[in-house]
């Protein structure tokens, strides 16, 4: 059932609200300028689309960047440029299909890497506002975790940077950067933090709660759970890398290929490439402090199979499905039918619904509200990686997930819904590993 319209959204002349489009195209070089349309691939085609009719373009992703000086440079610097233009929301397939079709016949586009694809709507993997409070089953959680363990190995997440992009965070946890790009614009933000709904001071809290000697960061890209798009995403993982410096970046949101409009129905027909390329160019880039970053993202809240979301489904992410204390998959997290685990599929606590959707463990409360979802789940995730990349003491990020996946993961349940395993810090003593077993032909069995 389509939700009720925002009175703030001004409808087209076809009763819906203007759409945009996400735009990629080469970028010819660092010093590239979209509005010279004579020397460069980019400028020509943003001139040849302002002429589609039905197109309007608005701004380049740089543009919005550009107070964020160490994201910008890198932007400038990459193989590719975004831009976003404005068309009658209704209209999107059809008017993409027209200018992809009158693109191809261009004897400038002719070998070059270009797409044009809806700016979908994204939403928070959870429910939002109120005042969060701790209780519940995550005490449990942490235990099960291997808190207690990691403390007494002197484990606590020291040295690393964890960047929670989401609603901002109203909280006493110390901030080292703090970025809000809910105008448009990317701004540095000073304390005391915004957090209009309280998803991201959950996260933040969660993530602490196992990590309490790492950093902590956060981008405020939405003010609302419906409010954000990939445009704002492709600007948040930008800043989270180059201006947070953050080691782990976490997502607690997912997006379908497909997002309807609740208005005529009309859906866009592609994946986000825009975002797949703009996470590549993040998961690639070291910085001064030479590692690699790690993004989380879970892998949704709708309980369907073979419907893990985006970003989680990206090579490049660590995917993060939810289970409860028994080590059951939770009722309510997306996974993939098909048991082929994500190269990088995990799971972590994030509490367990009974079958008519109420919920019997959770993290915590909002007044009255029990908390729990693949957000949770990927928060606590958050923590378990600052602190477990810090007690390694491996600097290569794909050679610290691989431990992490051979030395710090309990294998529970099936591939399809578990991944790899439960992320804890020591297998060994964690009250669901099995007491006595036995590996023939690379498979445990546990031994009455």
């Amino acid at each position: 059932m389509p939700e009720p319209r925002d009175p703030s959204i001004e409808l087209g002349p076809d009763g819906c609200p203007a759409g945009g489009l996400i735009v990629t195209v080469p970028n010819d070089g660092p010093e590239f300028d979209a509005q010279s349309s004579d020397e460069n691939i980019a400028g020509r085609l943003i001139e040849f689309l302002s002429e589609v009719p039905g197109f309007s373009y608005q701004r380049a992703l740089a543009d919005d960047l550009e107070g964020a000086s160490k994201a910008y440079q890198a932007l400038r610097k990459s193989k590719l440029s975004y831009y976003r233009f404005q068309v009658p929301f209704g209209r999107t397939d059809e008017l993409t299909q027209q200018a992809l079709s009158a693109l191809s016949e261009q004897p400038w586009t002719d070998g070059k890497v270009f797409a044009i694809e809806p700016d979908h709507d994204i939403t928070l993997d959870a429910l939002v506002g109120g005042t969060f409070t701790p209780g519940g089953q995550h005490n449990a959680y942490r235990d099960g975790f291997g808190r207690a363990v990691a403390r007494a190995a002197g484990a606590t997440g020291a040295g690393r940077r964890v960047v929670i992009l989401d609603t901002g965070y109203a909280g006493p946890i110390p901030i080292a950067a703090a970025w809000d790009i809910t105008s448009g614009q990317a701004v540095p933000v000073a304390a005391p933090y915004g957090d209009a709904h309280g998803h991201g001071t959950e996260m933040l809290t969660l993530a602490h709660s196992l990590a309490p000697d790492a950093e902590y960061a956060y981008v405020r890209l939405a003010t609302h759970a419906r409010r954000i798009t990939i445009w704002g995403l492709l600007s948040a993982l930008m800043i989270a890398k180059h201006d947070c410096a953050g080691d782990v970046i976490s997502m607690s949101l997912g997006f379908d290929a497909m997002t309807a409009c609740p208005h005529c129905g009309g859906t866009g027909a592609q994946k986000a490439f825009s975002l797949e390329t703009q996470v590549a160019f993040v998961a690639s880039y070291a910085g001064p402090s030479g590692r690699l970053p790690v993004l989380l993202a879970s892998t949704g809240n709708g309980g369907h199979s073979d419907r893990i979301k985006y970003p989680s489904r990206f090579h490049e992410v660590v995917t993060i499905a939810s289970i409860d204390s028994a080590g059951n998959h939770s009722r309510f997290s997306n996974y993939d039918r098909t048991g082929q685990a994500q190269r990088h599929h995990l799971c972590a606590y994030g509490g367990q619904t009974d079958p008519g959707n109420q919920p019997v463990e959770h993290v915590g409360l909002h007044g009255t509200s029990a908390r729990y979802g693949t957000s949770h789940a990927t928060a606590y995730s958050a923590g378990m990686m600052a602190l477990l990349w810090s007690h390694l003491g491996i600097d290569d990020r794909d050679n610290f997930l691989d431990a992490v996946k051979q030395h710090h993961t309990l294998r529970l349940g099936q591939p399809m819904t578990h991944g790899h395993g439960l992320i804890c810090f020591d297998p060994g003593t964690h009250p669901l590993a099995p007491r006595y077993s036995l590996t023939i032909g690379g498979r445990r069995i546990s031994l009455p």
